[in-house]
């Protein structure tokens, strides 16, 4: 493993590769030398389909819906300013409100389908158990807090139906129900795993987009559009983990993440991608700045497609307090904003960076590109590599 001082980071261009590439590396190392900004690369949404599967993903068997027992089944069906509520079961009751329906249960392995539209609506589960949410072709916003939260601290598995598209939206107020504080247009405070084959818009308009208190899972085949317009695109405190999927996270908050982890954070597939256009907060000598992916310990990724593009200044790609660690896949990294109050770099680790295989493209406009409090580890051999003030691009 080859060692990489920061200083020799900021000015040394190296690169081997295979002899048939050599004449390639030529041309593109002088395109950036002559005209620089001419050739960054384009980032934008993707609008494909899913193309991943899980099979060489190790997880939890308690985290497959697949090994969820259904024993109630529980329709729920919303109606412009009304929503309607199939037969309960005894140990499940409700309120309802005209569309903001409250589900109090003490059953295990209950099934919830929800349907319909509502602008003026919310759904708010109080389960002893984990339970599954199936989304139907549902379209649900709230005027004062979340669309959808559970107050109890327990499971939920988020199923986004074959074919369905579902839109989830918070209101531009939240107030909160009873002593139970929001976080998000999805909100649990237990761990949510999303799966399924169907299509999820979620909006935060006042806080995050999704949140959880607990771990957040998206598995492979589903495909989501997230837009953080009043906070985090994603917030976790326990963790945040893409096994695949299609993500686009368009993120307009000042001081937010599109990926925000109180603990690791881990790319094992799919394509993600997330455009910042959003300055740093400052509030009472208080100065946080926007970042695409932050975690508060490590960056992991293994494999699949990572799109970063950060617009606004001080604006940071990847962001660990611990290390970032990239083993495999693909990640394009471009921040444009000026560097006013911190450096707009493309990675940023405060411990050490480790680079082992994939291919990664990092892009500074107006500070390097990558940079460690530690080491910056280059594992060789690679088969090209291109480093110059603002460009670091590395393929094995």
């Amino acid at each position: 493993m080859r060692h990489i001082s920061t200083f020799l980071l900021l000015c040394a261009i190296a690169f081997t590769a295979c002899q048939n590439d050599d004449s390639e590396l030529e041309v593109l190392i002088q395109q950036y030398n002559n005209n620089e900004e001419a050739n960054i690369k384009d980032i934008s949404f993707y609008y494909g389909t899913p193309d991943d599967d899980e099979q060489s993903i190790t997880m939890p068997a308690n985290d497959s819906v697949e090994n969820f027992s259904i024993g109630h089944t529980i329709h729920i069906a919303f109606h412009n300013n009304q929503v309607e509520v199939s037969q309960l079961p005894t140990g499940i009751s409700c309120t309802a409100n005209g569309a903001r329906l409250m589900i109090t249960s003490q059953l295990e392995n209950v099934q919830y389908i929800i349907s319909g539209t509502s602008h003026n609506g919310q759904l708010a589960i109080n389960s002893q158990y984990k339970y599954r949410l199936d989304l139907n072709n549902l379209t649900l916003a709230s005027t004062d807090g979340s669309a959808i939260y559970n107050i109890n601290n327990k499971r939920m598995y988020l199923v986004l139906q074959r074919g369905t598209i579902n839109t989830l939206v918070d209101g531009n107020t939240y107030t909160p129900i009873a002593d139970h504080k929001m976080k998000g247009a999805l909100y649990n405070r237990g761990d949510i795993i999303i799966s399924g084959e169907g299509t999820l818009h979620v909006t935060g308009n006042a806080h995050n987009a999704i949140a959880t208190d607990d771990f957040f899972r998206l598995r492979a085949g589903c495909i989501l559009f997230i837009e953080a317009k009043g906070n985090n695109g994603i917030k976790a405190n326990d963790g945040i983990f893409i096994n695949g999927s299609v993500t686009n996270i368009n993120l307009t908050a000042n001081g937010g993440k599109g990926l925000n982890s109180e603990a690791d954070i881990l790319i094992e597939g799919g394509h993600t991608t997330i455009i910042t256009n959003a300055q740093s907060s400052i509030a009472s000598n208080d100065t946080t700045h926007c970042a695409a992916v932050k975690s508060d310990a490590n960056i992991i990724v293994e494999a699949g497609v990572l799109n970063l593009l950060c617009l606004g200044n001080n604006a940071k790609g990847m962001k660990s307090d611990a290390h970032t660690t990239i083993n495999g896949g693909e990640v394009n990294i471009v921040t444009r904003g000026e560097s006013l109050l911190s450096k707009p770099k493309a990675i940023k680790a405060n411990a050490d960076i480790y680079i082992n295989a994939g291919n990664l493209y990092a892009y500074a406009a107006h500070a390097k590109p990558i940079d460690a409090d530690g080491t910056i580890y280059i594992k060789s051999p690679y088969n090209k590599l291109i480093n110059t003030t603002h460009l670091y691009h590395i393929k094995y």
